[in-house]
């Protein structure tokens, strides 16, 4: 199982996001649903070994953790548009800090913020997004590694600390700085290619 925790700090938390304005009123909701694209789109197909939890930290009621489940997913499109309708109907159902709660096939929602959903699984290897980390051609990857990354204001200083105590090996995916939907398909291309040369 591929495992990746993405923070926006400003994508809002509430199914009120009007579907013509995703970049502003959503809160770069635009970059939610790229990411959900890269981490689980192929041709023709969905990665079932994926699961991707986003936490939106925008208003009105942060925090939202939205859990999709690769084995599980259904009805998921391409284009960013019917993406964020698909995500905004699942985050209209209930959530609750402290539980995941089904918000339909593969959907999961929480009220919990990013340092939750990491002590779900103490002991499992972090690896964290980084510019001025070590380059991901030289890097050795973690076996089950919990791939963690922000949006385009990096990640939030709260799960900075929690991934400082759990000593995350600090990752950067090439020397220009990337969206986070290219870096997640360029983690997915290494894993890709490691896997096939096994």
């Amino acid at each position: 199982m591929r495992e990746f925790l993405v923070a926006f700090s400003r994508a809002r938390s509430a199914p009120d996001v009007p579907l013509d304005d995703l970049p502003s009123s959503g809160g770069r909701f635009d970059l939610v649903c790229r990411v959900v694209a890269a981490a689980f789109l192929v041709s023709n197909g969905i990665r079932r070994d994926v699961r991707l939890t986003l936490v939106l930290e925008g208003p009105p009621k942060p925090p939202l953790a939205v859990r999709l489940r690769g084995d599980a997913l259904r009805n998921l499109h391409p284009d960013e548009r019917s993406i964020a309708a698909w995500l905004l109907r699942a985050m209209a159902k209930p959530s609750v800090p402290g539980a995941w709660l089904s918000a339909g096939d593969g959907i999961e929602l929480s009220r919990a913020l990013p340092s939750d959903v990491l002590a779900e699984r103490p002991d499992a290897p972090l690896v964290v997004l980084a510019e001025d980390g070590v380059p991901l051609e030289k890097a050795e990857l973690p076996a089950g590694a919990w791939f963690v990354l922000g949006d385009d204001r990096g990640v939030p200083p709260s799960l900075a600390s929690a991934l400082s105590t759990r000593r995350a090996l600090r990752l950067s995916v090439g020397p220009v700085s990337l969206h986070t939907d290219q870096c997640v398909a360029i983690l997915h291309n290494a894993l890709d290619r490691a896997g096939a040369t096994r």
